[in-house]
């Protein structure tokens, strides 16, 4: 989680651990991602989402984050 405070310089090894082997380490990864404002991780999350060897566990914190992102941009836009 303190990779997300990082910022955009933890975005590429976030997201590899998010597509890794332990489903802990990737909802770790993912939530960290959903604090980053950074074009390439929705797309990236969306991927995870629609893959289906992704973990149950770290799917569905994905389409809680993907939520949370919406709700961010909404905010942030005003749409």
């Amino acid at each position: 989680m303190a990779l997300g405070q990082v910022g955009r310089q933890a975005v590429p090894l976030l997201l590899q651990v998010s597509r890794g082997n332990n489903p802990a380490q990737g909802v770790a990864a993912v939530n960290a991602l959903a604090q980053i404002d950074h074009p390439a991780i929705e797309p990236a999350l969306q991927q995870l989402l629609d893959d289906p060897a992704t973990d149950d566990y770290v799917r569905e914190t994905v389409s809680s984050a993907l939520i949370r992102i919406e709700d961010l941009k909404a905010r942030k836009y005003g749409s």
